[in-house]
């Protein structure tokens, strides 16, 4: 009840106030594991990319946002699930990975921040470790303008226009099949960085 009232109000204000555009809308498959793979420009990011979507979505945010008993409130039942920054949080990767399996919706940032300037950053591990290990879907995913809706240290939500792209799928059947490395996970965190720099090359 509440995810399904808040995704159709975080459509509203996004398709009104943001003038949201989707494209690609048709690469995510209907059902089974699924991880959208996005670059991170804001904290708002989540709420969007999930209310741009018709499956319901879950998504990792940084441990400290729950310590804010209201936030915490609203982020959890928003799906999100605490992840701890800094090292290699075993029990958030095992949560996530078990999701994809059971043929959820994993919103994932490769980042692991949001970027300082709106420019691409490296991939984490993780994206590359989830992915290989559930063998989910990943759909690269790109945001544009969140970062000018709330830029970095400000309170208020600003009128410009956000733009969202979902990439074609990338299968991970044949990857999981080879042995399982840290070098394999950085080659498909790479990959998909890769692959979110296309899309954002192709609207340029």
């Amino acid at each position: 009840m509440f995810y399904a009232f808040f995704h159709g109000l975080f459509f509203v204000v996004s398709t009104l106030l943001f003038r949201l555009k989707v494209v690609g809308r048709s690469h995510i498959p209907k059902e089974g594991g699924v991880i959208l793979a996005a670059n991170h420009l804001s904290y708002l990011d989540p709420a969007i990319i999930g209310c741009s979507i018709r499956r319901r979505m879950c998504y990792m945010a940084k441990e400290e946002l729950f310590r804010h008993p209201v936030l915490r409130f609203f982020i959890t039942r928003w799906q999100a699930f605490p992840v701890k920054r800094g090292g290699m949080d075993r029990k958030a990767l095992k949560m996530a990975i078990e999701k994809v399996r059971q043929g959820e919706v994993l919103l994932m940032f490769p980042e692991g921040t949001r970027s300082p300037d709106g420019q691409l950053q490296d991939g984490k591990i993780g994206v590359g470790m989830i992915a290989v290990k559930s063998k989910g879907v990943v759909i690269p995913t790109l945001i544009q303008g969140t970062e000018k809706v709330l830029p970095r240290g400000k309170k208020f939500l600003r009128p410009r226009r956000v733009f969202i792209k979902f990439g074609k799928p990338i299968y991970m059947d044949q990857m999981a099949e080879e042995p399982h490395s840290k070098e394999l996970y950085i080659k498909i965190s790479t990959l998909i960085m890769e692959k979110i720099k296309e899309l954002k090359q192709e609207i340029a």
